[in-house]
């Protein structure tokens, strides 16, 4: 995944422990084709007072958007997302 988007620093392996660490459940959210990773980000997932908050600080370049969003839309039903936020940051 990080080789996918080398200028996205929230994809490393790094950063992804050091949330896990800081309390939120980290998951990577990816666009295949076949076997293969053609997009992929690292998503966050944080409950508080509300509810449940997915963050995805670096969103991917996307080939092909309408499979990824039905996959994002069925990961915020599933783990009851209340607010999803979505960041371009190395995008």
């Amino acid at each position: 995944m990080a080789q996918l988007e080398p200028f996205a620093p929230h994809n490393t392996e790094e950063y992804i422990l050091a949330q896990k660490q800081l309390g939120a459940t980290p998951f990577v959210l990816g666009l295949y084709q076949g076997e293969t990773m053609v997009a992929g980000c690292a998503a966050f997932l944080t409950s508080g007072w509300l509810g449940k908050r997915a963050n995805i600080p670096s969103f991917p370049a996307l080939p092909e958007t309408e499979q990824f969003f039905a996959g994002l839309s069925e990961f915020c039903r599933h783990h009851r997302v209340w607010d999803l936020v979505l960041g371009s940051f190395g995008s």
